[in-house]
């Protein structure tokens, strides 16, 4: 029995000097780790426009439709570009053979004329949420226009650039 205590004894001792060697190993000052924490916040942002326009019969005045640029949270150098998606300049308003040439212009740099691939509005990392920028649609000739209602489409296109 006493062999038996003894054995058990010196097992117990080199089984705390293998532990105490160890933990010293494990918690040595010098030895240092460090972990990376990272996140990625994908860009947000909503461009509204509006689906219809309607341009009063016969009139001269330019017709007012919103851009707005809302929930924005860009990347430091992003830019949100929203342009005409058209090569051409000939904007017309057709019903069947009839054709009524209509003009887009943009409010926001003194009323210039926007022209096929133009630029309607253009929002960055420091635009506040809720920005409108404004364009105006105007027909300048009514008189080779037949009766009835007149139509186009204008699509618009968005580049995100960094």
């Amino acid at each position: 029995m006493k062999k038996f205590k003894l054995a058990a004894l010196v097992t117990c001792i080199a089984a705390l000097a293998v532990a105490a060697v160890y933990a010293a190993d494990i918690m040595d000052p010098a030895d240092t780790a460090s972990t990376e924490i990272t996140v990625n916040i994908e860009p947000e942002y909503v461009i509204s426009i509006p689906s219809t326009l309607s341009i009063p019969s016969k009139s001269n005045a330019r017709q007012k439709l919103d851009v707005t640029f809302a929930k924005g949270k860009l990347e430091a150098a992003a830019n949100v570009r929203v342009y005409i998606s058209k090569t051409t300049n000939n904007f017309k308003l057709k019903n069947g053979m009839s054709e009524i040439p209509y003009s887009i212009y943009n409010a926001a740099s003194g009323g210039s004329q926007i022209t096929g691939n133009g630029t309607v509005a253009t929002f960055n990392s420091s635009t506040a949420v809720n920005t409108v920028s404004s364009i105006y649609a105007g027909v300048s000739n009514w008189n080779s226009a037949l009766a009835g209602p007149h139509k186009d489409t204008i699509v618009f296109a968005i580049n995100y650039t960094i």
